[in-house]
């Protein structure tokens, strides 16, 4: 999995960071955004990464402004850019709260917003949702072998966590299995069945919450510094420390964290087992 951040400031931009927003490129190139805040296409040629026609998932946290401002903006762009293409390009699938529909709706609708290509709006319940749905309503092009699971997570809006997983992997060949089977080295090793001598299988796993009060790869805000604890769970936000505690609740091996004005030292004493690492706009993690 590789990720691009094009968004790491809280609340407002800075000089230097964006509000939130950040992408997933997959094995097929394929570009899922999750959120988009204001501004977000300005990013995308500050910092290319790909074209515009390469985006075909987009979700959405919550709705606050710093998180969805720049959605609308962003369909407009690609609606031009995607105009010559057969069908706009393909379907863009939009994943996000209640509500979500009913806004891009009325913005498309007052600003006269023309898109070249299908829109598909998925508005989340308050149940956790696996979005692999085969013939269901919440059918994503999942090509890549990926499975998504969103989930409703504390913050002064309804809000949610996503989950992306990749398909798994076979396990390893394990010689000390198959000499245990008592076959010889050898070309009768390619005959064993795979549960005889495979380990286990593994995938990756990648967790992405936005703006959580409690807060594989998790990226978490980190909002206040954690003498202001009380204000942050106030205002459904979380501390560096809060993080780093959540991260090794989970047993991440990688803490990304963004969506934060002060340093985030403090998260790495929380999960001493975890590599932490504190994103700028425009930078790459990948795992």
């Amino acid at each position: 999995m590789h990720l691009r951040f094009f968004g790491t400031s809280s609340a407002v931009p800075t000089l230097n960071r964006n509000t939130s927003s950040c992408a997933l490129m997959t094995d097929e190139n394929r570009v899922w955004l999750f959120d988009c805040g204001e501004g977000t296409q300005r990013q995308f040629l500050a910092y290319p990464a790909f074209r515009w026609e390469q985006i075909d998932v987009i979700f959405i946290t919550h709705l606050h402004g710093d998180h969805i401002y720049g959605l609308f903006g962003l369909l407009s762009s690609m609606a031009l850019f995607r105009s010559t293409l057969p069908d706009g390009g393909g379907r863009v699938e939009l994943v996000g709260p209640k509500g979500i529909k009913d806004l891009i709706d009325h913005v498309g609708r007052e600003t006269e917003m023309r898109l070249t290509f299908p829109l598909a709006i998925h508005e989340l319940g308050e149940q956790p949702e696996v979005l692999t749905v085969a013939d269901g309503p919440l059918q994503l092009p999942l090509r890549d072998g990926y499975s998504v699971k969103a989930f409703p997570i504390p913050h002064r809006l309804r809000s949610y966590g996503f989950v992306v997983e990749s398909r798994p992997k076979p396990g390893d060949f394990d010689v000390k299995k198959a000499n245990a089977l008592g076959v010889p080295f050898g070309p009768m090793w390619g005959k064993l069945k795979p549960d005889q001598v495979l380990g286990p299988a593994t995938s990756k796993k990648l967790c992405f919450l936005g703006d959580c009060t409690d807060g594989a790869v998790a990226f978490e805000g980190a909002t206040f510094a954690h003498e202001l604890a009380d204000k942050a769970r106030s205002h459904g936000h979380s501390t560096a420390r809060m993080a780093g505690a959540f991260a090794k609740r989970i047993g991440a091996q990688l803490l990304v964290l963004n969506h934060f004005r002060s340093a985030p030292h403090e998260a790495q004493a929380e999960c001493p087992g975890t590599r932490v690492l504190a994103v700028r706009d425009g930078e790459d993690v990948s795992f």
